[in-house]
């Protein structure tokens, strides 16, 4: 009997690499499309032909300090002011985090996994619940304008039933991910005036604040090492 040591190499992956988190640009642009399909569904005759309009033209996202500096950045665009009403959407600052101690399931380790062709590891993709603030913000030179609009959009949130979620495609470790959020204030949703002086007549302005909760991910991706694992093995008949 003969002992012939032997070793036996294999490549063993860990999500030790890089860490890539979700861009909120994605959330961004899919609460603007979600809120111009809300409020492109208005019947109010004055408003239809303004409702059939490309959405870049009706809602925007953005940071203005006041409802005239948000016409400003519509001239940019070349949007005049008499294309009004129109709306921009504008997220509260800062990252919150639901409270696992509150809320079960918030967060969730490797809720998904990446592989290549090969069939290695490429990356894990965590999940936790984000809420994010955005402000929904209604201008125009009427408050016939802006008040339908406003009101509907109240409406669609306060309401119990209907679908009230947001869908985002994104992509993380090179491939394409569904994920969704929901607004779960709508109850208390209501508009508050927000108008200005312009020129030598008014800027009216309806804003609206609701939250959502999102499931936001990111993606850890793998490393490979490589693993040898050594053993003795006895055969017979060897000289």
């Amino acid at each position: 009997m003969t002992t012939l040591d032997q070793t036996i190499e294999h490549l063993e992956f860990s999500p030790t690499g890089p860490i890539e988190p979700m861009e909120l640009d994605h959330i961004d642009t899919a609460v603007v499309n979600r809120i111009s399909e809300v409020v492109s569904r208005i019947a109010t005759p004055r408003l239809r032909e303004w409702a059939a309009r490309p959405v870049e033209e009706r809602v925007m996202i953005g940071e203005f300090e006041s409802p005239r500096r948000f016409l400003m950045a519509l001239a940019k665009k070349g949007v005049t002011k008499n294309q009004l009403p129109a709306i921009y959407v504008t997220r509260e600052p800062g990252l919150v985090f639901a409270d696992p101690a509150t809320s079960a399931g918030v967060d969730k380790d490797a809720m998904y996994s990446t592989w290549d062709d090969d069939d290695n590891l490429v990356a894990l993709i965590d999940c936790s619940v984000m809420t994010f603030t955005y402000t929904v913000n209604f201008v125009g030179w009427s408050d016939r304008d802006i008040e339908p609009l406003a009101a509907l959009y109240c409406m669609w949130l306060r309401r119990r039933t209907g679908d009230k979620s947001i869908e985002v495609r994104t992509v993380l470790a090179d491939t394409q991910l569904m994920t969704a959020g929901k607004f779960t204030d709508g109850p208390l949703a209501t508009a508050t005036n927000g108008s200005v002086a312009y020129e030598e007549g008014k800027l009216r302005s309806l804003s609206v604040t609701a939250a959502l909760d999102f499931d936001y991910l990111q993606a850890r991706y793998a490393e490979a090492r490589t693993v040898k694992t050594e053993f003795a093995l006895e055969v017979s008949g060897v000289v």
